[in-house]
């Protein structure tokens, strides 16, 4: 792999390099733009500048030709989780045609490929829910009405989690900002400082890691509000980088076996129960309200 720490400008050969390894790594002859963002730290708008389109960088890389039309279902509703993840709410069709492509996702193929986002929701709810949303529930959460209220005022209510007193934080992270946030004023207890923030990549931190020896190293860390997730979305196994989640719901097991090459796993529940039985809470929250 091209040596991401200390490179962040590449030239034709080396962005062609990046996608073939991608492309080997998923025991395939291709890769969408989705898979290619869930598995390297190259953003896909860096081979649109290069090469002018996605199609255009997987021919000249000797790769299949991606079509739209055999996109798998599974890339949508990754890409749908990840809105989820980042935003906290269902996205409208504005929403999406705000950000597109959303990892590699317009919503052009969204309405081509399940007749519009109200019902591509609802195909990911049937999905993974146990009890999947009937057109009924669907017409009241994406009525005309709520849609034309975002769009006037510009207000939309996050999915609120469980109660939760912690300073200035009064509900449990149901989002990755969510936990960035609760990360924040932990980042002197973990010796860590960050130097930027990826927006819709993998993966979502780069910081500076203090070493005992008064030195510093860079590190990449990825958010996730369940250790589940990291998983979930299909992030890169090997990842030598520090996975930050608010709760832990992956067994030991699974964790030796899937996630044993991840530099450190740090589970925010666990280390804020921690300092709360140390007395230490108060050092890194404000509490007195």
């Amino acid at each position: 792999m091209i040596n991401l720490e200390k490179k962040w400008r590449y030239n034709k050969d080396e962005l062609l390099q990046e996608l073939k390894r991608v492309a080997i790594s998923l025991n395939k002859n291709s890769a969408s733009q989705a898979e290619f963002a869930d598995n390297s730290y190259i953003s896909t708008s860096t081979y649109k500048k290069q090469f002018k389109t996605w199609n255009n960088a997987l021919k000249e890389a000797g790769l299949e030709i991606v079509k739209k039309g055999n996109r798998k279902t599974t890339e949508y509703f990754r890409a749908f989780e990840k809105y989820l993840d980042k935003y906290n709410r269902y996205p409208s069709r504005t929403d999406w045609r705000g950000i597109e492509p959303f990892y590699g996702i317009t919503y052009a193929d969204i309405k081509n490929r399940f007749g519009g986002m109200s019902k591509f929701i609802v195909a990911y709810k049937a999905l993974n829910d146990s009890s999947p949303l009937s057109s009924e529930d669907s017409s009241v959460i994406f009525n005309s009405q709520t849609e034309n209220q975002n769009r006037i005022t510009g207000v939309h209510i996050p999915i609120i989690g469980d109660p939760f007193n912690l300073g200035p934080f009064c509900n449990m992270p149901l989002s990755e900002t969510h936990v960035c946030m609760l990360l924040v004023p932990l980042l002197g207890y973990f010796g860590f400082q960050i130097r930027g923030l990826n927006s819709n990549k993998f993966p979502d931190i780069m910081a500076i890691e203090k070493l005992n020896n008064g030195r510093h190293k860079d590190i990449f860390i990825e958010i996730e509000v369940c250790l589940s997730n990291y998983l979930k979305h299909r992030h890169p196994l090997n990842f030598d980088g520090i996975i930050v989640c608010w709760q832990n719901d992956l067994s030991q097991d699974i964790i030796s076996k899937k996630l044993k090459n991840v530099k450190k796993i740090i589970v925010l529940q666990d280390t804020i129960e921690e300092l709360r039985n140390k007395n230490l809470l108060s050092k890194y929250f404000y509490l007195a309200m």
